[in-house]
């Protein structure tokens, strides 16, 4: 009888020992979210808009946590004690640092399709004397300030670039061609913004942001200017 026990200990020992396969789960799941959340900032901030940023990260948060709980399941004890099998945590772990690479890699592949810059709504349209170029100035919403982007693009819609972005003050007040290739934007104290723009590319020769705490996000952290040209 004393020889029984003694060979039942260890083994006893052991089961207790071994994690539960719940407690594994919601670990992991949490570890998804946090990583999933950390994603999602760092999409956000360089580029991809706050909705794409949460739903790209989301996506792949429910996905993985979905195979972590397929995989812990089935090294899961059916004898109702819920531990799972030797390694179950450490081969979890795995599984979801390797779908957090794999997420990394496609995202860095697709990044053209997944940065998108939020323009705003379309407004006022200054044309080109030639009819070839227009001014297009884009009403957004800082917090509860009134933001602006103005751009320029071609008149068919074929390409387009930024040049001036402003919160509240200055306000923008008019935009106009001062020539083929050159827009001045007057502001509500009567300066000057002015660029000239390369025809065949669209790109300006400044980049006017007045306010640099909007302006930490691609595109508009390409800003070369905060306030006017001499």
């Amino acid at each position: 009888m004393v020889d029984g026990d003694v060979a039942q200990g260890p083994e006893v020992a052991a089961a207790g020992r071994r994690p539960n396969g719940a407690l594994i789960t919601v670990g992991f799941a949490l570890l998804c979210l946090v990583y999933g959340w950390l994603g999602a900032v760092v999409l956000w901030y360089s580029g991809a808009g706050l909705i794409r940023a949460l739903a790209i990260a989301g996506v792949w948060a429910a996905v993985t946590v979905i195979g972590v709980l397929v995989f812990i399941s089935r090294r899961t004890d059916r004898d109702g004690s819920g531990t799972v099998e030797p390694g179950t945590t450490s081969r979890a772990a795995g599984l979801v640092h390797g779908s957090l690479a794999m997420g990394v890699v496609v995202a860095v592949l697709a990044w053209p399709w997944i940065r998108t810059a939020d323009w705003g709504t379309p407004g006022e349209r200054v044309t080109s004397p030639d009819g070839r170029f227009v001014a297009v100035t884009y009403d957004w919403s800082a917090m509860i300030d009134p933001g602006w982007n103005i751009a320029v693009e071609r008149a068919d819609g074929e390409g387009r670039e930024w040049f001036w972005r402003g919160t509240e003050h200055p306000e923008p007040v008019e935009v106009r061609f001062a020539g083929e290739h050159r827009i001045e934007v007057v502001d509500g104290a009567g300066v000057v913004w002015a660029v000239e723009f390369d025809p065949e590319t669209l790109e300006p020769s400044d980049r006017y942001c007045t306010n640099t705490s909007y302006c930490h996000q691609w595109p508009w952290d390409q800003y070369t200017r905060t306030d006017p040209a001499g």
